[in-house]
């Protein structure tokens, strides 16, 4: 099993959805905390820089990861297919700022 975090951003996003779409995306992220880097298209995307696009092909949300250090993942930012250009920016700032050691991982 992975050791998962989830930046304060997608904490907010996660709450922000409706209850169905909530659970649905929990149970998604509960898929790839189990697999890991064993994950693949169409439910992970390596989009490339170190990020990843953990999709949800029902719903079309989207969540971007990294892996950092020894079986650990980062949820970075959540969206939509309409956010996902502006995601994906965030994202790469995100993970330039953690390999800087400007942000620091909390457990959730």
């Amino acid at each position: 099993m992975w050791e998962l975090y989830l930046l304060p951003k997608v904490t907010k996003w996660l709450k922000g959805l409706n209850k169905s779409h909530f659970d649905h995306v929990v149970e998604l992220i509960a898929v790839l905390q189990a697999y890991g880097n064993d994950l693949k298209m169409p439910t992970v995307k390596n989009i490339g820089k170190g990020l990843y696009e953990l999709r949800d092909t029902d719903y079309g949300y989207r969540i971007y990861f990294c892996y950092h250090g020894k079986q650990i993942i980062v949820g970075l930012v959540g969206g939509n297919k309409t956010s996902q250009q502006r995601d994906i920016k965030a994202a790469l700032k995100i993970i330039k700022d953690l390999k800087n050691d400007k942000i620091k991982l909390s457990k959730k």
